[in-house]
């Protein structure tokens, strides 16, 4: 190694962390030229500099987050870091950080260094599933058991970060592991004990359960680290202990079902001793119980003493004189407990302890009652369940103090809420004016919150009701509206809105007063406290303006819309004012309820709204590499530097604006061109927004619209190509890197939508190209479904709810495939539309390679449905000419598999018959009649266990084969009787576009060549008749109705038909309803 290169290295690690942002820059660009020059060495250095002890610390520090960021952080790149380092560079790391792990002193390096080390071993493994890090694992065993406190812990930490990923890896190479973490559990520093039990959960919540379940033993261990930590007053450790096993719970319930009368037991006393404790410690021995009845209901369903017991542990948390986060937790735990267990079993304990709570003397009992009561409704399926308590608690919002009326007036409000429609007209003559008296409470708390309560109490009530009690309530509301609480005035605005919704158009009669009252207040700026009664003014009066609808709302809309503009332009803070996202969300609304009407607005807006997109360049390409000085500090401590601050809010703010750039694209299409160049550069900017999946969705999703308008808005094609090569360009790099299925199905669908979009513009080089990517995501969607089958078939098979509860996780990720594939093959489907003569090789691997297995008898019906589906695009896009000998074999493939019991394999099979023999000709003459026949036995197929909905569409388009083979194909076919099969089994019903197809061949066929129908002794007249008697002549197009009118005017020509029709009451003219 060159010592001067390695001094100049340790200066600019120094000069990363510098204050001056020059220094910090100049620095990075020097470090990642030295990367760029030589890949190994820069590593080498990178290692050398966490690994000599007479570096600078923070200079050791800065080293190996760069190693950390370059090596882990980067595991997206295909290949790997790690894979790209030479067998000497990486064998050099090995070394460096097992004689760090076991030489070094500081603690803080220590720990950093155990965390890495995990991560390499676990970046080997991903490089060569056979490579277990032995000799790191073997050093980790040997700290723990001979080392100190700190090298016991950094062993621990080890294998606490390994378990991430190499869980089963470890548990089947390491025949001591039960035996270490028996002992370090057990350790007489309560530290270690519990450094052991947080690596335990590491191992237990990725493990497989085959493999979980030998540990089981240890629980008692496990447990009494709780046990010891209250004992000697380790709160902290208490708590901790208590955090981690809830998650061992969530993850590997099974754990804890056998022992669950001990642990009852045991955290009932700790949560008796924790009441003079902190809130946290209150709640969590209660939480961790509840946590495991959830996944197994029948602990309570099965013993009323366990439900019992923790009923009272939850109703003593809501028991709280103070004002406490306890009682919100009181309140959640409740909601879970009645969640958990059906109302069969808890709704009469819980009311039984409601009763006695509420006839105490003691308020604070009451209040307890109250609020424990107020968590049922969402279980109740009738009101008649709890109807003779509700004027129990209609009493009690009357009660002399203020925390029960307070209490009682919350139960009404979530009653609304749960039980919707059964309260409001039931109980609005009672509760009505029972919650108006309380917006006159003295107290303001309880005035506040009877306002909001009463908002939910007009969100679900009928027109009739709302108009009733309108003008009386807003009356008051706008009094309210001006208080001097910002809490109140924002509940009783939020109040307008609902009562808005309930009035629905009528409530245009009190529109102009609402703004009247309402802009002068919203269109001044507003102290800090009474911001959020800001944005819900602002919520309520564009909700209250979608109420009463557009033509009512055109005489308002300008002056609603130049205070809106006003507030964004002048009354916005910093991020975290909740006026910006409720000024967006109006913006929204106007546009919703304005469509194209909004086009003059966007000039005035749109600037502000792009500048607040632009505001989070931190966020905006995080797949990529970060700034080497944000990853430190110096006032920062080293142990947190991975940590970032709060974001939520700057978060939700994109996830808004990408919403309602989506809607104004949407509503004014071409009328948004002049911000599709700063638009579409936002867009592809987010699409790799890794703080957010919907950000990233709703980008992806966006581009091709954005497509959609340069086409529209050019006179020529190429702009919108140039775009669409561009979108298509990073969607497909961004697809690559991409690890949420569900987010790959919305890039996927945004490809296929830019190619629909621009057409013929890709060489058979980019398609073949594409094809192999879209491939080997196809193949990498199965292996996570055989992964996940092979979990279902090893642990899986018990007949608990938490095993029925993993089958249902397990199903829905399964489901996310199918549904990622079918947008695969929609996308070759579309590929195949746009670029026929380019397709060859593609669909001839594609049928050879991948659709064969996928249609195979024994292949599973998903993958029959993505195969049929694909071949049914072959078939209609590409036909004999490009699919040669391939052509015939995909239309067997639709004879056999048009039998499927599958309704979904089924509807493409069937439809797959009838395109063939559009696109078929002469080559599809041969399969005809046994086309018929198959597509008869679909028809008539019994529904049985099938989806009903898919088996509706499954036998349409059955029908609609059936008439399109006699449409297009002629000989050797009977055409009298077909006719006389095909009647007797339309109008169709459920495929409505399938239903216009056979509607109109139909009436066309009857019209110009009327002998099929009155020949035979007019064998086929009657049935003709009862088809179009059976028309709905409103859902008709115009041309279909002027032909009908044409042929019932030829039927009436003869008398037999004539007669016909008389009798089924059809008669000339018909028109549109």
């Amino acid at each position: 190694m060159d010592s001067g290169e390695f001094g100049v290295v340790k200066e600019l690690l120094l000069q990363v962390m510098a204050s001056d942002n020059e220094v910090r820059r100049e620095a990075e660009n020097k470090l990642t030229q030295v990367r760029q020059a030589n890949f190994d060495k820069y590593f080498a250095y990178m290692v050398t500099g966490f690994a000599d002890q007479g570096v600078d610390l923070r200079a050791r520090a800065m080293a190996l987050i760069l190693l950390r960021r370059d090596i882990l952080e980067n595991n997206h790149e295909e290949p790997s870091v790690w894979s790209k380092l030479t067998g000497e560079t990486r064998e050099y790391i090995k070394a460096q950080i097992l004689e760090v792990l076991a030489n070094e002193t500081d603690p803080l390096i220590v720990n950093k260094i155990a965390e890495f080390a995990a991560k390499i071993a676990i970046a080997i493994n991903d490089v060569n599933y056979n490579d277990i890090w032995l000799d790191l694992f073997n050093l980790c065993k040997r700290l723990i058991s001979e080392g100190n406190e700190t090298q016991t812990k950094a062993g621990l930490v080890v294998y606490a970060e390994a378990m991430n990923g190499l869980s089963n890896e470890i548990v089947v190479n390491d025949a001591d592991l039960y035996a270490m973490f028996e002992v370090t559990l057990k350790n007489e520093n309560i530290e270690i004990s519990l450094a052991s039990l947080k690596a335990i959960r590491q191992f237990l919540t990725t493990v497989m359960p085959k493999h979980a379940i030998r540990f089981v033993g240890l629980l008692g261990d496990m447990v009494n680290i709780s046990v010891r930590a209250i004992k000697s007053c380790e709160y902290k450790v208490l708590e901790e202990s208590m955090e981690v096993l809830i998650a061992i719970i969530e993850a590997e319930p099974k754990f804890f079902l056998n022992d669950f009368p001990d642990l009852l037991q045991v955290f009932t006393s700790i949560s008796e001793q924790s009441q003079h404790l902190n809130e946290t410690l209150k709640k969590l021995p209660v939480e961790l119980l509840i946590s495991i009845v959830e996944r197994d209901s029948s602990l309570l369903t099965r013993n009323e003493d366990y439900l019992k017991q923790i009923l009272d542990l939850t109703f003593t948390l809501i028991l709280e004189e103070a004002e406490s986060d306890t009682i919100v937790f009181g309140r959640k735990f409740m909601d879970r407990l009645c969640s958990c267990a059906s109302a069969e079993y808890i709704l009469a304990p819980i009311c039984t302890l409601v009763k006695q709570a509420v006839d105490h003397k003691d308020w604070k009992q009451k209040q307890a009652g109250l609020n424990a009561f107020s968590q049922i409704g969402e279980y109740v399926s009738e009101i008649e369940q709890i109807s003779e308590m509700i004027p129990t608690v209609i009493e009690h919002c009357k009660h002399e103090h203020p925390k029960v009326r307070h209490a009682a007036v919350h139960c009404l409000g979530q009653f609304a809420t749960d039980l919707k429609h059964q309260l409001t007209e039931n109980y609005h003559e009672a509760i009505i004016p029972t919650l108006y008296e309380a917006m006159n409470d003295k107290v303001n708390r309880v005035k506040a919150h009877a306002s909001g309560c009463m908002s939910n109490f007009l969100e679900n009530a009928s027109q009739e009701i709302g108009l009733k009690y309108c003008e009386g309530l807003l009356g008051h509301l706008f009094k309210l509206i001006k208080s001097e609480s910002g809490y109140l005035a924002a509940n009783a605005v939020t109040c307008i809105a609902s009562l808005a919704q309930s009035c629905d158009q009528e409530f245009n009669a009190y529109f102009d007063s609402f703004c009247n009252e309402l802009l002068p207040i919203i269109t001044q700026k507003v102290p800090k406290d009474f911001r959020r009664f800001k944005g819900q003014a602002i919520e309520s009066l564009t909700i209250s303006a979608v109420c009463i609808g557009l033509d009512n709302f055109r005489f308002h809309s300008e002056k609603v819309a130049k205070a809106l503009i006003l507030i964004l332009k002048n009354h916005l803070d910093e991020i975290g004012d909740p006026q910006r996202k409720y000024i967006l969300g109006g913006f929204q609304r106007l546009a919703l309820i304005m469509e194209k009407e909004f086009a003059p607005i966007l000039p005035e807006i749109m600037p502000d709204i792009l500048k607040m997109a632009s505001l989070y360049p931190k966020f905006r390409s995080t797949l990529k590499v970060p700034n080497i000085s944000e990853n430190y500090d110096e006032d920062q401590d080293l142990m947190n530097e991975d940590t970032n601050p709060d974001e939520s809010d700057e978060i939700e703010e994109i996830d808004i604006i990408t919403q309602i750039l989506c809607v104004f694209i949407d509503e004014l299409k071409e009328l948004y061109a002049p911000y599709i160049e700063q638009t579409s550069e936002l867009f592809v900017s987010l699409s790799t927004f890794s703080h957010s999946d919907k950000v990233r969705q709703n980008a992806s999703e966006c581009l091709p619209k954005i497509l959609k308008i340069v086409k529209k808005c050019e006179n020529e094609n190429m702009r919108a190509q140039l775009y669409g090569e561009k979108f298509i360009d990073i969607l497909y790099g961004n697809l690559k890197i991409e690890g949420n299925v569900s987010v790959m199905k919305y890039q996927i669908n945004a490809i296929k939508d830019c190619i629909d979009e621009v057409g013929d513009f890709l060489s058979e080089d980019q398609i073949n190209q594409m094809s192999e990517v879209l491939v080997e995501m196809i193949s990498k969607s199965d292996r996570r479904k055989d992964l996940n089958n092979k979990f279902h078939n090893e642990n899986g098979q018990g007949e608990s709810e938490i095993d029925e509860m993993n089958r249902g996780f397990l199903d829905e990720e399964n489901q996310e495939e199918d549904d990622l594939q079918i947008s695969i093959s929609e996308t070759f489907g579309v590929i195949f539309k746009t670029h026929k003569n380019k397709c060859g090789v593609l669909a001839s691997n594609l049928l050879s390679d991948l659709v064969s297995s996928y249609i195979d008898e024994n292949a599973s019906f998903a993958k029959q449905k993505f195969g049929v589906y694909l071949i049914c695009d072959a078939v209609e896009y590409l036909g004999p000419d490009i699919l040669g000998t391939k052509y015939q074999d995909c239309l067997s493939t639709f004879v056999r598999l048009s039998k499927s019991t599958d309704p979904l394999v089924r509807h493409g099979s069937v439809y797959g018959l009838g395109v063939s023999s559009i696109t078929g000709g002469d080559l599809f003459a041969q399969y005809s009649v046994d086309a018929l026949e198959i597509l008869k036995e679909a028809i008539e197929m019994e529904p049985g266990s099938q989806d009903i909905s898919y088996y509706n569409h499954a036998r349409d388009n059955a029908v609609s084969a059936f008439a399109k083979i006699l449409k297009y194909q002629h000989a050797p076919i009977d055409t009298e009787a077909a006719f006389e099969y095909l009647l007797q089994h339309v109008p169709l019903r459920h495929d409505m576009i399938e239903s216009k197809l056979t509607t109109n061949f139909i009436i066309d066929t009857a019209l110009n060549n009327p002998t099929l129908f009155t020949s035979n002794d007019h064998q086929n007249t009657p049935q003709l008749i009862t088809f179009i008697q059976n028309l709905s002549t409103s859902s008709l197009a115009s041309t279909t109705l002027t032909n009908l009118q044409l042929l019932l005017s030829s039927l009436s020509s003869d008398p037999t038909a004539h007669r016909l029709l008389s009798d089924a009451n059809i008669s000339l003219p018909l028109q549109h309803p």
